[in-house]
């Protein structure tokens, strides 16, 4: 079958992954249940041990819970929450800040009423209440963000392959993990034949994903579409750290900054400094399509100067057409199954 005719205007398309090719299903069980367990264990700022058999029996009904039926998901989507490990921060610094009031339904009414459309600027607000609380800091770089961070790895990767990399001595041991279990948000072989038939018309496939390295790369080769992307243009959350570290944390390259995008389009050499400041041939980007699910992706991509795809295939499904139709998406399209015409 032929792909959508708008294809052809472009050189390069980057896609986000989560969301739009691999199912964000276990990320937001993995976040359900590092907040449960950084609320309730001993271990946290909890009284209780942690039944890690039992979570994993109930993960359903912990997120269900945790997220408020998805909406406090839905609504940190649209402001531009893009990293789950932020989704997990966040729920979890207002549970600490907001004490005996922090019930989901209040806890999501916050969010909705008080932060801003830009995540960005609240991030710093929010670190400061949670030090007025914790007595220590709590930024998105600090030793409290990482053990949220770790914690979260830790559900997601498994006892087996998280203590080969990784270490976070308060945290409960028995967790089989989530990412074996990874499929693709649309069929297999329709993903493989459009990624195919992308190539062949010589258009440059990009990545552009807030997952770490090797859970990027994972995925691509099980699914079978890893030889189709441009090796130079896989670019994952590991770049955006080395990136931030590199110029001493003077910036913020997570999303909505188009860094991520930017690297994906210019290439794994190109620096970091003049994509953190904009020193870069503002031409390019207008030759890229940038395909995502979620308000940090199309919002990336604006700053950018690129044409967004939104799919519909998000925490928000279908419902979400309306919020890109009115943030100014270039295309929407259900899934990606739907560049077939």
């Amino acid at each position: 079958m032929p792909l959508v005719s708008f294809v052809d205007l472009y050189e390069t398309i980057i896609f986000d992954m989560d969301g739009v090719i691999t199912s964000e299903q276990n990320y937001w069980n993995c976040s359900a249940l590092t907040i449960y367990e950084f609320l309730h264990s001993k271990n946290f700022y909890g009284t209780s041990d942690i039944d890690t058999a039992y979570c994993m029996e109930h993960v359903e009904d912990i997120r269900d819970d945790v997220f408020y039926h998805e909406k406090i998901i839905k609504v940190l989507k649209e402001k531009g929450v893009n990293s789950n490990w932020d989704l997990a921060y966040i729920v979890i610094g207002l549970n600490i800040t907001m004490k005996q009031h922090a019930t989901p339904q209040n806890i999501y009414t916050y969010i909705k009423e008080n932060f801003h459309d830009n995540i960005l600027d609240d991030y710093d607000p929010l670190a400061q209440e949670i030090e007025k609380c914790i007595k220590e800091d709590a930024d998105r770089i600090s030793p409290f963000w990482q053990t949220i961070s770790k914690l979260f790895q830790h559900w997601f990767l498994g006892d087996d392959m998280f203590y080969k990399i990784s270490d976070c001595p308060q945290s409960a041991t028995g967790k089989p993990g989530f990412l074996q279990k990874e499929e693709p948000i649309i069929d297999k072989a329709t993903l493989q034949n459009i990624m195919k038939a992308l190539h062949a018309k010589g258009i440059r496939i990009g990545i552009a994903t807030g997952r770490p390295q090797d859970e990027m790369l994972a995925p691509l080769k099980s699914f079978g579409i890893d030889e189709y992307i441009d090796i130079d243009s896989k670019i994952s959350y590991t770049y955006i750290k080395e990136a931030e570290d590199k110029l001493n944390g003077k910036f913020s390259l997570t999303k909505p900054h188009p860094y991520i995008f930017l690297k994906s389009l210019l290439g794994k050499n190109y620096s970091d400094l003049d994509i953190a400041t904009g020193n870069y041939d503002k031409a390019l980007p207008k030759k890229a399509l940038v395909v995502g699910d979620a308000g940090a992706d199309i919002l990336a991509a604006q700053n950018m100067g690129s044409d967004f795809l939104a799919v519909l295939t998000g925490v928000s499904g279908k419902n979400g057409r309306q919020y890109f139709e009115k943030i100014g998406s270039t295309y929407i399209l259900d899934s990606l199954s739907d560049l077939y015409k």
